[in-house]
């Protein structure tokens, strides 16, 4: 919203969005709109449950063996789209 008051395009707009979020820094935004936030560090408090971790431990399995088979594909491609995500 803030790009758009300034004139910034659509597609302009979410590429400095995207740069933003992806590098966790406001940098990319014009001097006008960065001096309107602040990005800080904080602590998030989460209930812990037997399900919730047991939730977390399959995501991390799951996200381990997905790897293992990237990286096996890779050595046979060398592929470096099989990454994209």
């Amino acid at each position: 919203m803030w790009l758009k008051t300034i004139g910034i395009e659509d597609i302009e707009a979410q590429d400095i969005f995207d740069k933003c979020k992806n590098d966790n820094s406001l940098e990319y935004l014009p001097e006008e709109i960065k001096d309107k936030f602040k990005i800080s560090d904080c602590w998030v408090e989460v209930e812990l449950t037997e399900e919730g971790l047991s939730e977390l431990v399959d995501n991390i399995s799951d996200s381990i063996k997905e790897i293992n088979k990237l990286e096996l594909e890779y050595e046979k491609t060398q592929d470096e789209n099989l990454f994209w995500d």
